[in-house]
């Protein structure tokens, strides 16, 4: 029984070495370059919450068979009454106080920093991404302008950019915010052609002749 269970641990740790030296791979050369881009982090998060997972595991089987190997059953039973985890603690003591190998201890040392560091990345990129994502919904909508509003900033601006009358492009706004304050005031002027008949004359032929002007 006790040769069974060592035999068995040691043969799925075999299996999974070489499945895990490939996530390290690919957390190293794909996940980690993807986590410093905003539109990818996410994705690069649980990519390395799953490479650490497959290390986790073939590193939880490399100690437990090391515990096995060196405390027997006391040792297998408590490193699974701590968490379940405890079994590498366990086999990285054993491999250098019980067994004195001491490459096998680094090796489970190295293995258990990469998986720790892995899920680490993950939970950073994880969070990080959440973060801006609540920010962003919790950011309020920008002020919406009113008619008299636009109406008023336009006749500022008139003031201030004569010529613009002819050429909205002038405006020091922006594209969409001088169209609306065109169609604002075109509206307005020929609105109001009971009070001023010449502002709204002007506002028409200026509406009529506008494609002309256009390059």
């Amino acid at each position: 029984m006790n040769d069974w269970i060592l035999e068995t641990a040691i043969n799925v740790y075999s299996y999974l070495l070489p499945f895990a030296w490939l996530a390290v791979a690919v957390a190293v050369f794909v996940l980690f370059p993807l986590a410093a881009w905003r539109k990818t982090r996410r994705a690069a998060g649980v990519g390395l919450f799953v490479v650490s997972y497959i290390f986790g595991a073939t590193t939880w089987f490399a100690g437990a068979a090391v515990s096995f190997a060196s405390f027997g059953w006391i040792g297998l039973i408590i490193g699974l009454f701590i968490f379940g985890i405890g079994v590498v603690p366990l086999g990285i003591a054993g491999a250098f106080l019980k067994l004195g190998i001491n490459d096998l201890g680094l090796s489970l040392c190295v293995m258990l920093v990469i998986t720790l560091a892995a899920r680490f990345g993950g939970v950073v990129c994880a969070a990080a991404e959440e973060r801006r994502t609540t920010r962003r919904r919790a950011a309020p909508p920008p002020p919406q302008q009113s008619n008299a509003d636009l109406l008023s900033e336009l006749g500022r601006l008139m003031e201030q950019y004569p010529t613009a009358l002819l050429d909205t492009a002038r405006l020091p706004a922006s594209k969409r915010t001088r169209a609306i304050m065109l169609t604002f005031y075109v509206i307005e002027t020929e609105g109001s052609v009971a009070k001023d008949p010449m502002l709204a004359g002007a506002a028409r032929a200026f509406r009529d002749t506008r494609p002309s002007l256009q390059p």
